[in-house]
């Protein structure tokens, strides 16, 4: 009889270890899945990221160029309004002494 009970208990406690290895396999199963699943969310928030980076300075980068070109423009008219006043000379002539 105490044979017997042992070989239960010996069952029991291998069926008891087997359980614990699966759930333990499936744990850690789950918890890669979990954790590629989250290098990819943060690989794609990184490239969106990057993308409105880029964007963003692209955008800067034009409205600067933007920016020296109407200054160009300006600096241009001005020479031209200030040539037609102020013949050659001119300019210098009409300082006070």
């Amino acid at each position: 009889m105490e044979e017997k009970h042992r070989q239960e208990l010996a069952a029991a406690q291998a069926e008891k270890d087997q359980a614990l290895a699966e759930e333990t396999q499936a744990t850690l199963a789950a918890l890669d899945a979990m954790r590629k699943a989250h290098e990819t969310e943060v690989q794609r928030e990184v490239a969106k990221f990057k993308g409105e980076w880029l964007r963003r300075m692209q955008s800067s980068h034009d409205i600067t160029a933007l920016h020296h070109a109407h200054e160009y423009v300006l600096v241009k008219r001005l020479g031209y309004l200030l040539g037609n006043k102020y013949p050659q000379g001119g300019l210098m002539e009409t300082r006070p002494p």
